[in-house]
């Protein structure tokens, strides 16, 4: 008789399964580690790229005031500006000269219990303006004026008039320029009662003109936020900060609520007012490669920085007037019976301001530094 024995195998059956339920439990335990440290890095670095954004919000802040408003700082109230996420604090400490120091802690929620806390430390070192010196006068001209009163009349108030060849001034009756008159050359004074200014330096160092070359062309329109290839007409509003560059020849009569510079590699032509809407904020440059014209038969107030590389002509009998500044690089030509009016605005050539610079204008040259 046979006996068939059979062999235990329920045993290996379960050690088999353990060990499988095993590594599996041991997969899915580092798969949960895994996903947790990701997810832990993930937001760490979501609240790292947080604090950075909310620090360089503060450095732009303050670089901006620095830049555009004064060469001081006034932190806001509290010295903190805060956001949905956290806060800002700004200290500025004055180094040797122009140079300051800013830094800027970010807190993530904020600086009693933070997750994450951020500091930005950047040295600013002011550069010198490389803009013109021609944009301290209210008339300058790279040639000879001639203000002949029984021609057309010019007057000047609040700014000096300068030539880099001679100035002569014939057939007036009363001031024309409220402050100084300079020439390279000689200034002359030919039938006119009395002075037409208030004082007079001749034989003075030449001034430097912009050189509106093809570096120049190309540092505009590379700077440019608004270009346009081909004549174009300007009229409206406009509200965009920065260059506008314009391939051909410009018409205008616009209102101003920026601070631009308008470019035109051709003929800039006036066709009525052009007004800041605010003027304590605004502020325009026109440069043309060419003329700046003006032909509209009325008067006309225009609210700007000018320089024509070659002339600025009135061909109407009527009176226009400029506050800000007028500078060509050829001459200034004004129907008979004309009245040019040039008020120097200040406020366009101050610290960092000139809104015709070129190449650039003051500016905080900045070295960033993570503290931590």
């Amino acid at each position: 008789m046979f006996e068939i024995i059979k062999s235990d195998e329920n045993g290996v059956a379960l050690l088999a399964a353990v060990v499988i339920i095993f590594l599996l439990v041991t997969l899915v335990a580092v798969f949960l580690v895994l996903v947790n440290t990701k997810t832990t890095d993930y937001y760490n670095q979501l609240e790292y790229e947080k604090a950075i954004s909310i620090a360089e919000s503060g450095i732009a802040d303050a670089l901006w005031y620095l830049n555009n408003v004064s060469d001081t700082y006034t932190p806001p109230p509290g010295n903190s500006v805060f956001f949905d996420s956290g806060y800002y604090e700004i200290t500025i400490t004055h180094d040797i000269g122009d140079s300051k120091q800013i830094i800027c802690y970010a807190y993530i929620p904020d600086t009693d219990n933070y997750r994450i806390k951020k500091g930005i430390k950047i040295y600013g070192d002011l550069l010198n303006n490389n803009a013109s010196p021609i944009y301290d006068y209210a008339l300058f001209s790279d040639t000879t004026i001639t203000v002949d009163w029984s021609a057309a009349r010019v007057f000047i108030y609040n700014g000096s008039l300068h030539s880099n060849h001679k100035v002569i001034f014939s057939n007036g009756d009363t001031k024309a320029v409220a402050l100084r008159v300079s020439s390279v050359d000689t200034v002359s004074v030919i039938n006119w009662t009395g002075l037409p200014y208030d004082s007079v330096a001749a034989y003075v160092n030449y001034v430097d003109t912009p050189i509106m070359d093809d570096t120049a062309l190309q540092y505009y329109e590379d700077s440019a936020v608004i270009k346009y290839y081909g004549d174009s007409t300007i009229t409206g509003v406009l509200t965009q900060d920065g260059i506008y560059f314009i391939g051909g020849n410009v018409n205008i009569n616009c209102t101003i609520a920026a601070q631009c510079v308008i470019v035109s590699t051709s003929t800039i032509t006036v066709t009525g007012n052009i007004r800041y809407q605010k003027p304590s904020r605004d502020s325009l440059g026109l440069v043309s490669f060419n003329d700046v014209i003006y032909n509209t038969d009325t008067d006309v107030f225009i609210d700007a920085a000018i320089y024509a590389d070659s002339s600025f002509i009135i061909n109407v009998q009527d009176t226009v007037t400029i506050f800000g500044n007028l500078a060509v690089k050829d001459v200034i030509l004004l129907q008979p019976g004309a009245v040019l009016k040039i008020y120097y605005d200040r406020k366009l050539f101050s610290f960092s301001r000139n809104p015709a610079a070129y190449p650039e204008p003051d500016v905080f040259k900045i070295t960033w530094v993570e503290i931590f």
